[in-house]
């Protein structure tokens, strides 16, 4: 199943601003100020009327919302990015028990509102990994020893146009899969290292949860969860860029 675009998302587009500016929005506006005007109906009546009609008309303008693809489940993801989701998705559930094992109050009201950055942390972790499945499933499918298998034997090939261009194409399949083990190398490394930081930020929790008061360190911990949330999203893009995919911007 997939998830529709949001409203706010699709107005800030070429066709939300061609709607929103579009000559029939701004005639429909003037035509229902013009009638509420015309019965007698107060001014600003007249101009709810009209931001009304111009409202509609933009909505009808929009075009449909496009699907956001529904991320894979950790079992449909290869070692060892299913492990990283499944950490990440372990850390955020201590979080949610610890919060509500807090005596209600300011501090669990402050560590409840911190968990939507602990949540957006596990759906960042749960597309970097599934970018990173995807570029090791693109690498197997180039298998680089067959590829290499294949260019040692074109340079034994007689000298000619057909043998250069066999050895170009092949060399180029392997640059692509250079490129592609390093991004999923890097990748691995980088999202092992904020899987930890994010155990990290919940053992942080934990600790300021006996206390049951106030305390200045939770501001640092709100911080800290969007700066992790911000890596997040800077490694899921790099991924994308490796796979050849354009970027996009967060959930």
């Amino acid at each position: 199943m997939a998830t529709r675009i949001g409203l706010k998302d699709r107005l800030l587009t070429r066709a939300g601003a061609e709607a929103m500016m579009a000559p029939s929005g701004i005639l429909a506006a003037g035509a229902a100020a013009a009638v509420t005007l015309a019965v007698g109906i107060p001014v600003y009546l007249a101009v709810v009327a009209a931001l009304g009609a111009w409202s509609l008309r933009v909505l009808v303008g929009l075009p449909r919302a496009p699907r956001r693809p529904r991320l894979p489940g950790p079992g449909a993801l290869s070692e060892p990015w299913r492990g990283f989701v499944v950490e990440a998705a372990a850390a955020a559930a201590r979080y949610r028990s610890t919060v509500d094992a807090v005596v209600p109050g300011p501090l669990q009201d402050r560590l409840r509102a911190l968990g939507d950055g602990i949540d957006a942390s596990v759906e960042e972790c749960r597309r970097v990994a599934t970018h990173g499945h995807s570029i090791d499933v693109a690498l197997g499918r180039l298998d680089p020893t067959r590829v290499r298998r294949e260019l040692a034997a074109a340079r034994a090939l007689p000298p000619g146009e057909s043998t250069t261009r066999t050895l170009e194409a092949l060399e180029s399949q392997l640059a692509t899969a250079a490129r592609l083990a390093a991004a999923s190398e890097d990748g691995r490394s980088r999202l092992r290292l904020l899987d930890a930081r994010l155990d990290e930020l919940v053992a942080r929790a934990v600790e300021l949860s006996i206390g049951q008061g106030e305390d200045p360190s939770l501001s640092g911990l709100g911080t800290d969860v969007d700066h992790l949330v911000g890596e997040l999203e800077s490694l899921r893009q790099a991924l994308e860029e490796a796979s050849g995919r354009p970027a996009t911007g967060g959930a």
